[in-house]
């Protein structure tokens, strides 16, 4: 099958070959717009930006899971029976989840809580487990997330 396009220059191809897969990219230039056309048959075309985004969201999400999880809690929580209740702003620019790596999508907090609550409170009960800390409690009040801590 040969499909036709118009060109408004000599110097671009004037036909794409989806048989023999020949030619990869078009350039076409339209009103002073550049359309790239890819052949859709092409088996060496490699999508990278659905890859960018699972790894950027994986690193967000560790890097909330960092932010919940307290370096050395027995220090912070060292008599017995006692509470501490951990308090997530995610109102307005605290939303958000800083990355080292510069990303165009912002990731934030409150999605991930409203999205993976279960898998964030299974994680952080799996790190305060380790401690012999108790996650009794995890919830939501208006924009902010509660997490209760226990020692046994």
């Amino acid at each position: 099958m040969i499909i036709q396009m118009k060109v408004t220059r000599k110097n671009l191809p004037m036909k794409i070959n989806l048989k023999t897969k020949l030619i990869l990219i078009y350039k076409m230039l339209n009103n002073g717009w550049e359309f790239y056309i890819l052949n859709p048959f092409d088996e060496n075309i490699k999508q990278t930006t659905q890859d960018t985004y699972i790894n950027m969201y994986n690193k967000a999400y560790e890097c909330l899971l960092g932010q919940l999880c307290i370096p050395s809690p027995n220090d912070l929580l060292c008599a017995e029976n006692t509470t501490f209740m951990y308090y997530i702003n995610c109102s307005g620019e605290s939303d958000n989840i800083e990355l080292e790596e510069t990303y165009d999508y912002r990731f934030r907090k409150s999605v991930f809580f409203d999205k993976k609550f279960k898998k964030i409170k299974s994680d952080i009960d799996n790190y305060y487990k380790l401690h012999n800390i108790k996650v009794s409690n995890m919830y939501k009040e208006d924009s902010n997330y509660f997490i209760v801590l226990e020692t046994k």
